[in-house]
């Protein structure tokens, strides 16, 4: 959003993306905590998966995005990875809007 719509640069949106979210996390991790903790089991799979998944994903990532540059794309500097996953956020973020709508309707 910052980057789209108020033309921020990227390095300042991504940093202030990773901030948010990193404050997020801690504000989450005690909300948790002070509600009885989270489980152990939950935790076990989870960190594994978080750092695994971006270490993967970090390097898969930049190895389709090297692919797509190398084909000549022209698309005139867009990324095609960014765009597919944009969609993706985008589609699964206003199913879950519908879908919270429609049950609070109570048609689910």
């Amino acid at each position: 959003y910052m980057l789209f719509v108020f033309k921020v640069r990227m390095d300042i949106s991504v940093a202030t993306g990773v901030a948010i979210l990193a404050l997020n996390s801690i504000v989450g991790f005690l909300f948790h905590s002070h509600l009885g903790g989270i489980g152990w089991e939950f935790l076990a799979f989870t960190a594994p998966g978080v750092l695994l998944g971006g270490f993967i994903g970090a390097r898969s990532g930049r190895y389709i995005e090297r692919r797509f540059s190398e084909r000549g794309s022209e698309n005139q500097g867009h990324s095609r990875l960014k765009l597919f996953f944009s969609i993706v956020i985008l589609v699964d973020g206003v199913s879950i809007l519908l879908y919270s709508y429609l049950r609070d309707m109570s048609l689910f």
